[in-house]
């Protein structure tokens, strides 16, 4: 019989190479299915994997396959729960992976795609739960025409019973317990079809603003909501069309003012002192102010130049309606000297023939005296 040295170290190392590479890893676990035990929680259950060395406890590696992936490990149990929402399902698949670990030994990781009890889909937008009075939440609804059901539960815990939103005769508003109001709670939204599930924004009104002017400053007072503490104020305004922003904790706070400006307000308040974001929603423009401005520098700059003109052009005007008086006409000495010789009395005046006014010569009657005297002495 031939023996072959080369073929029997041959054999013998591939059995070593398929043994150590079967050693480096574990199986994978098997028999993944999944339930929701609500329409927030989801249980993904599995089987130990075969053939597991010996003193293996393994540990559980559950990962997300969808953007944003989330490792979590789960000791010695094969079982996995997890709150999910449907922003994580409405533009794809939910797809989780479990491999385990143990001795320094890693799995493959067995894969499995998840359901919702229902197709996942934005039934309203802006879903708001006011914690202020009125206690209220508000929303939009996608589609006027769906009868829709409002549910909600704590985010918290994964274990509790939902409840319901009570929709009364005002369109589009339902009310929550007041106790749940200020908890971190879960909304799911029902229609025949589709489900839509997420966490609604926390608010409050939008409190009113005062303004008043307290000489060369603006007091601006409002008054924080009662429902939590450390409040604060997001102030963004207009000052003669130029943008400014302010941000302040106290009820009141004076900023400079300028009576020549228009005022244009907008605001909001958000809560600092809570894991929960609560705040309201942007106000209208509040405007202040008529831009009517009395400057005694500006009026005096414009008017005095006016009044300054106005006065040049009437001096000349008396100037020269009254030149004669102002400045009279004076002779020369060597002409008042003439005059006098002449026997002029009053040399001032030049010599001027006696004329009578026409009117004063028609009005004279011209007749002839006889002298009778004359007649008999001739």
């Amino acid at each position: 019989m031939d023996h072959n040295p080369g073929g029997v170290f041959f054999l013998l190392f591939l059995t070593t190479l398929t043994y150590s590479n079967a050693a480096d890893h574990l199986p994978a676990p098997t028999q993944l299915q999944y339930k929701w035990l609500d329409p927030f929680i989801l249980e993904v259950s599995w089987k130990n994997p075969p053939d597991l060395p010996r003193d293996c406890r393994p540990a559980y590696m559950v990962e997300e396959l969808n953007e944003g992936r989330r490792r979590t490990q789960v000791t010695e149990n094969q079982t996995f729960s997890q709150f999910f929402l449907s922003e994580k399902m409405i533009s794809s698949p939910l797809m989780l992976s479990v491999a385990a670990e143990c001795l320094d030994l890693k799995s493959k990781a067995a894969n499995i795609t998840i359901s919702p009890t229902k197709p996942h889909a934005e039934l309203v937008k802006n879903f708001k739960c006011f914690e202020d009075h009125p206690r209220e939440c508000t929303w939009i609804p996608q589609n006027r025409s769906q009868n829709l059901r409002f549910l909600y539960r704590s985010c918290s815990r994964l274990e509790e019973p939902l409840h319901t939103c009570v929709q009364q005769s005002e369109e589009h508003v339902c009310f929550m317990n007041q106790r749940d109001l200020k908890r971190d709670v879960c909304v799911v939204v029902e229609s025949d079809t589709h489900m839509n599930t997420f966490k609604p924004e926390h608010a409050v009104h939008v409190p009113p603003l005062d303004v008043t002017a307290d000489g060369n400053y603006l007091l601006l007072t409002w008054t924080p909501s009662d429902v939590r503490n450390l409040w604060k104020f997001e102030l963004w305004y207009k000052e003669c069309d130029e943008p400014k922003t302010a941000t302040f904790k106290e009820s009141t706070v004076r900023i400079p003012y300028d009576p020549c400006c228009i005022y244009h307000f907008q605001y909001r308040v958000r809560c600092t002192g809570s894991e929960i974001f609560v705040s309201s929603s942007n106000s209208s423009v509040q405007t202040y102010g008529s831009g009517k401005c009395y400057n005694a520098a500006i009026i005096v700059a414009i008017v005095a130049p006016i009044l300054l003109f106005l006065c040049v052009l009437l001096s000349c005007y008396c100037f020269r309606r009254h030149k004669d008086i102002i400045c009279p006409i004076i002779p020369y000495p060597s002409n008042l000297l003439k005059e006098l010789m002449n026997g002029t009395k009053d040399p001032g005046k030049p010599n001027t023939l006696l004329t009578t006014d026409q009117e004063v010569l028609d009005d004279v009657k011209v007749s002839l005296v006889t002298d009778r005297t004359s007649q008999q002495s001739v």
